[in-house]
């Protein structure tokens, strides 16, 4: 019963256009964006960037992904 009301309303939600999720770094965070592309481009650490930009490892190996693709 509550499953089907949580499912018809993420369903309407969907068709009136609202984005469900986590925002992106990209949308939230666009100066930290930009400097994890200038760092990766700097050849620095994957490592050392996510320290010093206080980010996660994997944010940084997802950029560096989409910067490859």
């Amino acid at each position: 019963m509550i499953r089907e009301r949580v499912r018809t309303g993420i369903e309407q939600a969907k068709a009136d256009g609202v984005t469900l999720g986590r925002p992106s770094i990209e949308d939230s965070n666009a100066g930290k964006y930009e400097a994890i592309k200038v760092a990766l481009a700097a050849k620095k650490g994957i490592r050392r960037i996510a320290r010093e930009l206080q980010t996660g490892v994997g944010t940084v190996l997802r950029i560096k992904a989409e910067l490859t693709a």
